[in-house]
């Protein structure tokens, strides 16, 4: 009947191989010399070869434990990579993690790279959305882990949870040859008859509702409004004259030089960033990725 063979009969056999001395591995594992004997013999059972050659002067290897000798050492090698590997997954640290955000490409880079850097075994995989609650849907059933999108206190889903990271101010954006842009001031009644360009509420609720809020605390009524479909959209139709359009400043580091981004002010005039994900998502990558992005935005 076959023994049966684990991790110790290795390490017993390659530290007799190195060391061809059985009476210093016995003292190396703290065993009797005769367990070490049992062990190789075992082992030897098990491969139905003699490893060991003892005689009165001495151990030497037969010429299959000199082949063996290598791929025991590479067994035991690739149990630890394994023991290493399955400990880094269940702390995060080896695995993948899908991140999905709104336009806010301007936070993506340093963020990820810093996280790559520090986590170079977590594979990262990044996708764009356009819509508010297509996102979050995709957080919820798990098709992305963690989402960059605009913060709010209402959810659709008591599971899902949000950590506010910054505020984008706003700012009303017009062409360079507005008058607006050579003053940098912005006279909120002189807007009621000219066409107001915005993401549609269907696309970006929050976005929508605090560009209205914005806009009427201020006196300003949007009479002729038109919603489109993006925030690039609304941009090129404000190079095109068809109207004027609030959208986050950040918007402005991604090159429109046809266009002046002027600062609204004022505290309301501002759109929280945040995360959302599950809190039943189990991929433990994910609370390492917070941990990093809120020490990042703090």
């Amino acid at each position: 009947m076959s023994a049966t063979i684990d991790l110790q009969h290795l390490h017993f056999f390659v530290f007799a191989a190195d060391t061809l001395n059985f009476t210093e591995t016995a003292k190396h594992f703290f065993v009797s010399q005769s367990t070490v004997s049992d062990k190789i013999r075992d082992l030897e059972q098990y491969l139905g070869v003699k490893l060991f050659i003892r005689s009165k002067r001495g151990v030497q290897l037969t010429a299959a434990g000199k082949i063996y000798l290598p791929e025991a050492h590479a067994l035991i090698s690739r149990s630890n990579e394994a023991r290493l590997k399955v400990r880094q997954t269940e702390q995060g640290m080896l695995g993948n993690i899908t991140i999905g955000f709104l336009p806010l490409r301007h936070l993506m880079p340093n963020i990820l790279r810093k996280f790559r850097k520090r986590y170079p075994k977590i594979d990262v995989v990044v996708h764009q959305y356009y819509n508010y609650e297509i996102i979050n849907e995709a957080v919820k059933t798990g098709n992305i882990d963690i989402a960059f999108n605009f913060y709010s206190d209402l959810l659709s889903s008591p599971h899902m949870l949000q950590k506010k990271i910054y505020s984008a101010p706003l700012a009303l954006v017009t062409r360079n040859d507005h008058p607006f842009a050579s003053t940098g001031a912005i006279e909120w009644s002189s807007l009621t008859d000219i066409p107001f360009v915005t993401l549609a509420r269907r696309l970006a609720p929050l976005q929508f509702d605090q560009t209205m809020r914005v806009c009427s605390t201020r006196g300003f009524f949007p009479q002729n409004v038109r919603e489109v479909n993006s925030a690039d959209a609304a941009l090129v139709s404000v190079e095109s004259e068809i109207g004027l359009t609030i959208l986050p400043r950040y918007f402005e580091l991604y090159g429109y030089p046809g266009l002046c981004f002027i600062n609204i002010g004022g505290p309301d005039a501002q759109l929280d960033v945040g995360l959302t994900w599950n809190k039943e998502n189990n991929n433990p990558s994910l609370s390492l990725f917070i941990k990093e992005i809120i020490s990042h935005t703090d």
